[in-house]
């Protein structure tokens, strides 16, 4: 992606957009030694900005904005039920979250931006940005990973960092090292499927 004196070029473009995504937890939220299910429904506040191929093709990513007004949950129990008040903060207070990025924004965009990726505009990317696929051995420092469903359809993507395919987790915080754990954590990536890219 193009990049001004070493950081991604962007314009912001005075529109917004707000994510809703919901995340199962497995924890002992109320400390009773007793680990229940439970379902946040994260919605966070984005300025759309317009961010740019090598060729200059404009593709949107999602700037979060600052502020605690910026991001709103809703917890709910393994029935859907929402959790009274009390119970909500206790949960919120145990997950850790990290909405400013997802893994798309993590391999293209330097951890700037919250990135939604297709087919179509990961082979925008490939193509304007002069990427060749390469076997997995063959994986370059900065090399990619693109991860499909048995859909053919992009679910994840990591970069190669010091040696190691790298990747974020959702809108959580844990930076996931290594394909085992990232094969763990996507069970709906088929491996065989997975293909990798050096930058030209």
């Amino acid at each position: 992606m193009k990049r001004r004196r070493k950081r991604i070029k962007y314009f912001e473009t005075g529109r917004y957009h707000i994510n809703h995504i919901t995340e199962r937890y497995h924890y002992d939220f109320f400390k009773n030694n007793e680990r229940v299910w439970m379902k946040v429904l994260h919605l966070s506040s984005y300025e759309i900005c317009n961010v740019f191929t090598d060729d200059d093709t404009v593709l949107s990513a999602y700037l979060k904005l600052n502020g605690e007004t910026s991001d709103f949950k809703v917890v709910m129990d393994n029935d859907d039920k929402k959790l009274n008040k009390k119970q909500s903060k206790t949960v919120i207070a145990s997950i850790q979250q990290n909405d400013n990025f997802n893994c798309h924004g993590f391999t293209f965009l330097d951890s700037l931006f919250w990135f939604e990726l297709d087919n179509e505009k990961v082979s925008i990317i490939l193509k304007d940005d002069n990427y060749q696929e390469c076997k997995r051995s063959d994986l370059k420092e900065n090399g990619i990973g693109l991860y499909y469903n048995k859909h053919d359809n992009l679910v994840h993507s990591g970069r190669m960092i010091d040696g190691v395919l790298t990747s974020k987790f959702g809108i959580n915080t844990l930076i996931i090292k290594g394909e085992d754990l990232m094969f763990k954590k996507y069970k709906s990536i088929i491996k065989e499927k997975s293909k990798y890219y050096n930058k030209g």
